[in-house]
């Protein structure tokens, strides 16, 4: 028997234990939020704002490939200047469309994101590609429209898009705007058709340096956070470390919301090194997490083989991959198909393909290992945890033993 000391309306728990006075309004550290202002990002405003203009003066824009490594502010300055060409397009009731999505592995998701964008449901089954691209275009009807897919190498690296491309391009008031931070994207494009129509026009974002890092950061801590509970020397500290990571303004923010959740936690009223180094731990965990959930089925099965070894020959990787895959849903993939997924793995910096020789005339041996990078324990944890919808987690250790 349980002895209720408390009626429950009775017990105020937040009251009894208090919140420490950290944050103001935490939504301002989200890399999602689109703030008033984008320090660093005013000569890329402009030039976003002069192309996309041509649409408030009666002609599609050019088309356009934005670069820039992850965190280089590609989304968020285009999505500003979206943001503020639809009050003008608005305000003033112009016929033009503009509408924004992040590609999708497949045309068909693709196009129901850009629907979805423009108010429109595209059913999933039911609609074949085309009637599904004459839907949207029937949204749009004629007048001039700017679609812009952001990582659209999502959708050009999975061998398709191409055709979507060159129904887009073919259109002579329709302007696509591609966002990626591969640089070699265009070519995934081996259509001559879709290279001649798209031609787009190349706008490059560089990584910020430590000190327009710690601009950014001051610009969001002070919305986010009370004063005083966090001083410039700890936004450099985080911005050097952010900077070390090639710029990355999504990761220094990360950083900077996991520290303060850490100082909430701890009850503190100052964020200081200790917390922003246990935020590293914390952001780089639920990284990995995250990116490994996002993996196709038969890539994570490839990851866990590879990654319960220190090196695995390709071939054995593939047979064993085979086997769990069989084991966990009946299915059984041909070995092109593995090379694919092991082509993908290594795109995406999980595992490494190793070539050595192994003596003068006796040719050269392949292995696959986990990159460096790669905390081993987070992945094998992620995606035994994940399987074990399939099967108790002592039945899969003993498969893999």
């Amino acid at each position: 028997m349980v002895l209720c000391l408390y009626k429950q309306t009775d017990l105020k728990i937040f009251e009894l234990f208090g919140i420490p006075r950290i944050f103001k309004d935490r939504k301002y550290l989200s890399s999602k939020i689109i703030p008033d202002e984008l320090p660093h990002r005013l000569a890329e405003l402009k030039e976003l704002a002069n192309d996309f203009g041509h649409i408030l003066r009666g002609s599609a824009p050019p088309n356009l490939m934005i670069y820039g490594p992850t965190g280089s502010g590609k989304t968020v300055t285009v999505l500003r200047v979206v943001h503020e060409l639809k009050k003008v397009i608005s305000n003033q009731d112009l016929p033009v469309v503009v509408c924004y999505a992040v590609a999708e592995p497949t045309e068909m998701k693709t196009l129901i994101a850009l629907g979805r964008d423009l108010g429109i449901e595209i059913p999933e089954k039911g609609l074949s590609i085309v009637d599904a691209k004459d839907k949207l275009f029937d949204k749009i009807g004629g007048r001039d429209a700017i679609v812009i897919l952001d990582e659209i190498d999502k959708l050009l690296r999975a061998g398709r898009g191409v055709e979507l491309l060159y129904w887009f391009t073919r259109a002579e008031n329709i302007s696509v705007v591609g966002i990626t931070n591969m640089v070699t994207v265009v070519e995934l494009v081996n259509d001559a058709r879709v290279l001649s129509s798209w031609n787009p026009r190349k706008m490059v974002f560089q990584p910020y340096n430590t000190r327009q890092l710690v601009d950014i950061l001051k610009s969001r801590a002070k919305k986010a956070f009370y004063e005083s509970v966090i001083s410039d020397e700890i936004l450099e500290y985080i911005a050097s470390i952010a900077t070390r990571r090639g710029g990355d303004a999504r990761y220094a923010l990360d950083l900077l919301t996991f520290a303060g959740d850490v100082a909430v936690r701890n009850n503190l009223e100052r964020i200081t090194e200790k917390e922003v180094d246990k935020a590293i731990e914390l952001v780089e965990r639920e990284f990995i997490k995250q990116t490994v959930k996002a993996l196709k089925f038969p890539e994570k099965i490839l990851l866990l083989i590879v990654a319960c070894k220190d090196k695995i020959h390709p071939v054995e990787a593939f047979n064993s991959s085979n086997k769990l895959l069989n084991y966990l849903r009946g299915e059984n993939l041909t070995q092109r198909r593995w090379y694919d997924y092991k082509n993908n793995l290594e795109l995406y910096g999980y595992v490494s393909l190793i070539k050595k020789g192994k003596g003068r005339g006796k040719g050269i041996e392949s292995f696959l290992t986990l990159n460096e990078a790669i905390e081993r324990e987070i992945v094998v944890e992620t995606l035994m945890t994940e399987f074990s919808y399939y099967a108790p987690i002592g039945e899969l250790k003993e498969f893999l033993e």
